[in-house]
């Protein structure tokens, strides 16, 4: 006598059916997991435009370059100031600003390219109104090259004329 399987009739789901379902619960899950995650976010601050300036010093191979405009949340306690050519950085400088009465603090800020000098026109903040001047190493031209000066959540790029 036989034995029949009170199971045997019974189907399943074929596994390529089962595999896609799978996926398909993970896909929606990982979605889901995004939209609770992206709501907690704090929102990110727009980046703040600086407006710079560069001249020639006189018949000098020197350059100042000024901050003429900043939007109202430039933060300028942490400045990074580049010398660009094509995009690649070639010279660049980062320090706090902790400038008084006109003086840099006593580390060189100087590289093979240029040296930089920070000077605050008088309320002991580094800004708008505030000028840096570029000096080029012996044997080099600034002219044509740009200029990046880069705040906390912003900057602004010039080119040398």
């Amino acid at each position: 006598m036989r034995k029949v399987s009170r199971y045997a009739k019974e189907k399943g789901v074929s596994p390529i059916i089962a595999n896609i379902l799978m996926v398909a619960i993970t896909v929606v899950l990982a979605a889901v997991l995004y939209v609770i995650v992206s709501g907690m976010m704090p929102p990110s601050k727009p980046l703040t435009n600086i407006a710079i300036v560069c001249n020639k010093i006189g018949s000098t191979t020197d350059y100042k370059c000024s901050i003429v405009s900043a939007d109202s949340g430039a933060d300028f306690t942490a400045v990074g100031i580049q010398v660009r050519s094509g995009g690649s950085n070639i010279a660049n400088w980062t320090a706090p600003i902790a400038y008084k009465n006109g003086e840099r603090p006593s580390d060189t800020v100087s590289t093979p390219v240029a040296s930089a000098k920070v000077v605050d026109n008088g309320d002991g903040k580094f800004g708008i109104g505030d000028d840096i001047y570029l000096s080029p190493e012996p044997n080099r031209s600034l002219s044509g090259l740009e200029v990046k000066i880069s705040g906390t959540g912003g900057d602004g790029v010039t080119t040398i004329p």
